[in-house]
């Protein structure tokens, strides 16, 4: 009986040496899996968790590291296999290890563009782009300050340039294997003298068809943002005065299904050439002008 009782302690240190940040008992996908089959790996986890616990204690720095962790994640969990995991793990605790002096600070000066990185996310250009099946538009602005980097919009993008600018996209795998994938992205054409930005936007669904539109936006910014402040006492005080730059939908014009022209900008007109797509001759289009007026 002592013999067994011994055994048993054994392996109920050998099972705890293996516990990780979470429950071993629910791991669910490959990546949990190969985590709690390795003790080296559990343990790297554990203090991970740690680490990042320390590092959600300091609000500044707790601001950098959420998205850092949200991108490590994502691209923890394409690793196969152990050796993998353990450099993912490793570079990550050297990450926030290092001091916050070796670190890009928040970056107030740094707003998202349509330009340069960090780009606007083409998730919250779809958020405002009405649906083939649908008419008007549903969502006409959105709060960019917040939205930005947070987990409604957060995924990979792929920014390349095309032609004059650089294509922001993203994709959304297929419900069932071998489905192409889904795929959205937007290229800033130019901004009219009453400040509208144009963006040319493409959406396939993963079959032939790439649907294109100009896209009309205003980037605002206003002091009118909802925050909650508590005051003396039991009162709180709900205020508009918070800043943020809002994204504002202006409207859209189609362009049509692999749309190939030239868009030109001058002033407050917006100069889309003839179609040149593989559809022109089924679909011909001609050249045509269309003026802001009035612009917002």
């Amino acid at each position: 009986m002592k013999i067994l009782w011994v055994s048993a302690a054994i392996m109920a240190t050998a099972f705890e040496a293996r516990a990780a940040s979470f429950d071993c008992a629910k791991a669910s996908t490959a990546v949990e899996k190969l985590i709690c089959s390795d003790a080296k790996l559990s343990e790297l986890d554990t203090r991970l968790a740690q680490a990042y616990r320390q590092a959600l204690a300091t609000p500044a720095v707790a601001q950098r590291v959420k998205p850092d962790q949200r991108r490590w994640l994502a691209e923890r969990n394409k690793c196969t296999d152990v050796a993998c995991l353990t450099t993912a793990y490793q570079k990550r605790l050297a990450d926030l290890a290092a001091p916050a002096s070796a670190k890009p600070a928040a970056r107030p000066d740094r707003e998202p563009s349509f330009t340069a990185a960090p780009f606007i996310s083409p998730r919250i250009i779809n958020e405002l782009s009405t649906w083939l099946s649908d008419h008007g538009d549903q969502i006409v602005a959105i709060n960019l300050t917040d939205a930005q980097d947070s987990n409604r919009y957060f995924g990979d993008v792929d920014a390349k340039r095309d032609g004059a600018g650089t294509y922001v996209s993203f994709r959304t795998p297929g419900d069932t294997p071998g489905e192409p994938d889904a795929e959205f992205g937007y290229t800033h054409v130019g901004r009219t003298a009453s400040g509208i930005d144009v963006l040319r936007t493409r959406e396939s669904g993963g079959g032939s068809g790439v649907f294109e539109d100009l896209l009309l936006v205003k980037l605002e910014r206003s002091e009118t943002g909802g925050e909650l402040k508590s005051t003396a006492g039991k009162t709180e005080t709900f205020t508009f005065k918070k800043p943020r730059l809002l994204i504002r939908k202006l409207g859209a014009i189609g362009l049509g299904d692999r749309w190939n022209g030239n868009i030109k900008i001058t002033g407050d007109q917006i100069a889309i050439g003839k179609d040149r797509g593989p559809l022109s001759d089924v679909e011909p289009s001609k050249a045509r002008v269309i003026k802001i007026d009035p612009a917002p």
